[in-house]
């Protein structure tokens, strides 16, 4: 997909709340709120099966198409002139330096990690050699958890399977929207950038290739980071996000591929007051503007993650190893992706 030369460059913010008004909006968020008919659920911590649900739908479709056409053909023709003709890649920033002085040591498991001032929780689940391997963040919905996110998303499977370094941190204690996409972002902003630059540190991680993915406030926060922390991101899977309401659209440093998926008009939340569909069509209509390449998953399921992500959402991550602001998937979707999925124009 050709990038475009519009480029947004004066950063929008929500305006000021009114305290009272701030606390209405999180009241309405709070976990357990009655999200009143359509079929939306606000139970979002309730069903991690469902992403993990469907796992290899499709495998197998249209296995040996094409076997053996034009073998041969052409062979030695023209070496090096397709090289000279890919895309530049661009090297991510420089990560920020740990705010905390000396990173302490990872191990797989529960960890903690001093970030902005704060005590920190996240889970880490690594691969069997975590040396050089690519990054991962999950970040959890409203009500959930870490370990509710890892379970979600199959994270201790998909890190070996994948070879990812998979980090899913937990929320800070009593904050009403769980990830700073609303109010003060600074702590989570803080969380991401300690966590990646102290993996980068002890496993030598793989800085191109830096990927993100959560639900609903998890990937309300993901959205976030796709607009304020792209210039260290590879890709992006967002289950229910979005912008337009708690933040407004700026153009992302980096036009990095892009996966949203919701759960059609019923995708709602606190009584209608969270439209996820209107979030999402309005970040994929901006980002397709911007020139990013960005895949669309309609399931119709209302807030929910979609069935079968914790298999495809990965796939469309890992064929995401080049940072050249395109994609391998431009000339179509593969088998690994069910029906729902199309690519946005």
């Amino acid at each position: 997909m050709e990038s475009t030369d519009a480029a947004r460059t004066r950063r929008e913010r929500l305006g000021p709340l009114t305290t009272r008004a701030a606390w209405l909006l999180a009241a309405l968020l709070a976990f357990g709120c009655d999200s009143g008919g359509g079929g939306s659920s606000n139970q979002e911590g309730s069903d991690p099966d469902a992403a993990v649900g469907a796992e290899g739908e499709g495998e197998g479709e249209g296995e040996g198409e094409g076997e053996g056409e034009g073998e041969g053909e052409g062979e030695g023709e023209g070496e090096g002139e397709a090289d000279a003709a890919l895309p530049p890649t661009i090297a991510p920033a420089e990560a920020k330096p740990y705010s905390g002085g000396t990173c302490p040591t990872f191990e797989a498991g529960s960890n903690q990690l001093t970030s902005a001032g704060l005590e920190r929780n996240f889970e880490l689940y690594l691969p069997e050699e975590p040396t050089g391997a690519p990054v991962m963040f999950l970040w959890h919905p409203l009500g959930g958890n870490a370990r509710w996110m890892a379970n979600a998303m199959d994270a201790e499977n998909a890190a070996v399977e994948h070879e990812l370094i998979i980090a899913v941190p937990n929320s800070r204690p009593n904050v009403q929207t769980e990830w700073g996409y609303l109010g003060d972002a600074s702590p989570d902003l803080a969380v991401f950038d300690d966590l990646l630059a102290c993996l980068l540190e002890q496993y030598q991680a793989d800085a191109t290739r830096v990927y993100t993915t959560g639900f609903s406030a998890g990937a309300l926060w993901t959205s976030y980071l796709v607009v304020n922390r792209a210039e260290y991101l590879t890709a992006a899977v967002i289950l229910s996000g979005g912008v337009g309401m708690f933040f407004q659209y700026q153009s992302p440093a980096y036009r990095l591929p892009v996966l949203l998926a919701w759960g059609g008009p019923r995708d709602s939340f606190g009584n209608g007051l969270v439209q996820f569909d209107q979030l999402s069509e309005t970040f994929r209509d901006a980002l397709v503007a911007d020139g990013h390449f960005v895949v669309t998953c309609v399931h119709n399921g209302g807030h929910t993650p979609p069935r079968g992500v914790a298999a495809w959402g990965y796939n469309f991550l890992s064929v995401h190893k080049v940072r050249d602001e395109q994609s391998p998937l431009e000339t179509g979707l593969s088998f690994f992706f069910p029906d729902i999925c199309t690519i946005a124009e």
